[in-house]
């Protein structure tokens, strides 16, 4: 977000009257939408077929993380690893799994998985 945010300042200094509307989707979401004519870019993370766009890379790097209570006994951990979400009730992101890297680590999908929501 901090690389868009940076994007968007700067474009609004060179271009005072432009407006911005800001969506968050899915890949697939995204690429629908540019193929549709209904936005004018996006903004892309993981793999894409570069052959049917134009784009240019952005420099960024995943953070993955957990969020929970405080007083959960993941909570006290210095670091997480995969096997200790194994029994817990996930909530993912719905282009979690259009992710390769995130999909290695959720093989087997919801039924090997707690994931009770996207």
């Amino acid at each position: 977000m901090r690389f868009l945010a940076r994007a968007a300042k700067k474009l609004r200094e060179d271009h005072p009257l432009i407006h911005l509307h800001i969506i968050s989707g899915d890949k697939v979401t995204i690429t629908e939408e540019l193929d549709r004519g209904l936005i004018d870019f996006g903004l892309v993370f993981g793999e894409i077929d570069t052959s049917r766009y134009e784009y240019i890379p952005v420099p960024y790097q995943d953070t993955w993380g957990v969020l929970m209570r405080r007083d959960s006994p993941l909570a006290k951990k210095q670091t997480i690893a995969i096997t200790d979400l194994k029994d817990k009730p996930l909530i993912l992101s719905r282009q979690a799994f259009q992710n390769v890297e995130l999909r290695n680590f959720f093989t087997g999908g919801q039924k090997e998985w707690n994931i009770v929501a996207t």
